[in-house]
């Protein structure tokens, strides 16, 4: 059958603490495509439709999906309901703190939702291309989103809504800066001010939801309440020549200001030597953070210590440190479009990794019709352009990855996406013949390798016949035959495409037209007047489907026509697939001597 696609159902207006979210004109319309809008089957086989689903809205969604072949004049529907809940954590907020009878921490809200940055190559897809890039520029440009937040625990509180901005106000005045950075006892941009109210030391968990009209998020928060005097623990996770801050809060109740000093021990950790808390004011206590950052150079596991000295009143905040280094992540993605078997140069600016002397890489790729240099050297803290070379064999959307490895064994690597457009056609072939007729047309095909390869054939059009592939010894020329028979009267363009993962893939543009069938003279009848005589006719079925027909006689008064043994209605006559079936034609005269067509 032939697969139509999806169309949206409306839903009724959701209710509950979802409210209004997710209902911004800037979300896509569009939930549901196909990949693929047509299926072939063979008879008695089953095959599988794709529908993909990007959720960008908390509702439930549900689509039609048709399935139809025109020419058995058959449909069948499938009717998709879906459940959308929730998103996993799109953030997961750890830190410690001593006991207090409550504790303060600002959460910084960004601007942009990751997991929507996550589905960057589905928005592309769903939307294409233009549209996409479109709407992530207005994503981009929005100045303010209001969310509505939640709390699912009783120690964890805060304010119910806040906003964030995209392009805050930067005139570059003073009082404007201060404004942007939140002064005492108002509330910074960007930043979600928690409270946790602890009933002693230990663990505490806390989930806060995020609603906008425009997207939704989970965030997790867990608050690590150590006894005064006790030792915390911090754990940093971080990819390789990345940087994680954490912000080591600490609050003044007192009345003075406090001189706190650090003594930092640990590799890859960096901190300030000095920091001062200001007093408690009718703004409320003072506030300070110490920022404590893991920077590792590669993939590593280390541990530290860091004391934080309150040299004021002589209290000691002690936090054992472990930092993991990962692998490092992709320096970019790189989108090149081209043209199948056609050469494409793309450079790409590679930097060195190694402090303080030059170094030459190994370049490694994994895709297939991508090439280059297989070393590239680069000059001591400085950068290096790698041209690299792109011949897809056949079109398509393709992605693969290029990673630059040193003598150490330290890389880089970048992530690439290829789109290839379809090469141009070899020829142009015309096909004409009659319904219920064939012709033949030979096709030569060329193995320039010294290997044995195999061409697997796609036909594009109706009425066609030829093998699904053709194996080629070496240095070998063959002819390939494509039959066009058709069924049906008619003009279209149609293919013939040959496609080898070594050679690439090379095509026929086809000018298919079918001329209407020429009548089937039947023997002349003859009968006496006042009688009627039956003369019985066959018709043939090619399809490989049942054919319902219905028999029409445009001379009524001296033929009609019945069918032997006939299940249904009145002249509907049924020719099983590949069979023939018979009808009988009853001719009554109305004259004497004269032809009655």
């Amino acid at each position: 059958g032939q697969q139509k696609g999806g169309r949206q159902l409306k839903k009724k207006k959701s209710s509950g603490p979802n409210g209004d979210a997710t209902t911004s004109s800037l979300l896509p319309a569009t939930t549901f495509w196909l990949k693929r809008d047509k299926i072939k089957l063979k008879k008695g086989a089953t095959g599988n439709v794709h529908l993909m689903l990007l959720p960008l809205r908390l509702k439930g969604h549900s689509c039609l999906v048709f399935i139809r072949d025109e020419e058995a004049n058959a449909e069948t529907c499938f009717e998709v309901q879906v459940s959308v809940e929730l998103p996993a954590a799109t953030e997961t907020v750890k830190f410690s703190h001593q006991m207090r009878q409550t504790v303060l921490k600002d959460i910084t809200v960004g601007t942009k939702n990751a997991s929507i940055d996550k589905c960057r190559s589905h928005i592309m897809e769903l939307m294409g291309q233009t549209a996409g890039k479109e709407w992530y520029k207005q994503v981009s440009e929005q100045h303010k989103i209001d969310y509505k937040v939640q709390y699912l625990t009783e120690h964890c509180v805060g304010p119910k809504e806040i906003s964030v901005h995209g392009q805050p106000d930067r005139k570059g005045s003073k009082a404007s800066q201060q404004g942007n950075q939140g002064g005492q006892g108002q509330p910074a941009i960007n930043k979600l001010p928690l409270e946790i109210r602890p009933k002693g030391p230990g663990k505490y968990e806390s989930r806060v939801i995020l609603r906008s009209a425009f997207d939704v998020r989970v965030m997790d928060v867990e608050c690590t309440i150590t006894s005064l005097g006790t030792r915390a623990e911090l754990i940093f996770t971080c990819s390789a020549r990345q940087s994680i801050t954490q912000e080591i809060p600490i609050i003044n109740y007192s009345e003075q200001p406090w001189s706190i000093h650090a003594d930092l021990q640990g590799q890859h950790f960096t901190g300030s030597k000095d920091l001062v808390v200001p007093p408690n004011t009718d703004a409320g206590p003072g506030r300070a953070s110490y920022n404590l950052t893991f920077s590792p150079n590669w993939m590593c596991s280390v541990e530290g210590d860091l004391i934080l000295r309150n040299a004021t009143i002589g209290d000691t905040y002690q936090y054992k440190l472990q930092g993991v280094g990962e692998e490092p992540v992709a320096e970019d993605h790189i989108v090149i479009d081209c043209k199948a078997r056609w050469r494409t140069k793309q450079a790409i600016s590679v930097r060195n990794v190694l402090k303080g002397k030059a170094i030459t890489y190994r370049v490694e790729c994994d895709m297939q019709g991508v090439s280059g240099s297989e070393e590239l050297t680069v000059e001591a803290d400085s950068e290096a352009e790698y041209e690299l070379s792109v011949m897809m064999p056949r079109g398509g959307n393709f992605t693969g990855s290029i990673t630059f490895l040193s003598p150490t064994q330290e890389y880089i690597w970048y992530t690439f996406e290829v789109n290839a457009e379809n090469p141009p056609a070899e020829k142009t072939v015309a096909l004409r013949a009659k319904a219920r007729t064939a012709v033949a047309a030979d096709i030569t095909i060329v193995n320039p390798l010294d290997t044995v390869i195999t061409f697997d054939v796609i036909m594009q059009g109706e009425g066609l016949l030829g093998a699904p592939s053709v194996a080629l010894q070496p240095q070998e020329s063959a002819v390939y035959e494509l039959i066009y028979s058709p069924l049906v009267g008619g003009k279209m363009i149609g293919g013939l495409i040959f496609v080898n993962d070594e050679i690439g893939e090379f095509w026929y543009e086809l000018e298919l037209e079918s001329e209407e069938p020429d009548p089937i003279p039947v023997p002349g009848i003859k009968a006496e007047l006042g009688k009627t005589s039956k003369t019985r006719l066959s018709i043939e079925n090619p399809c490989g489907f049942d054919i319902e027909g219905e028999l029409v006689v445009d001379n009524e008064t001296n033929y009609s026509v019945t069918i032997p043994d006939n299940p249904y209605e009145d002249n509907v006559l049924l020719i099983p697939a590949y069979e023939t079936a018979e009808f009988d034609i009853h001719y009554a005269p109305s004259s004497m001597g004269e032809v009655e067509r």
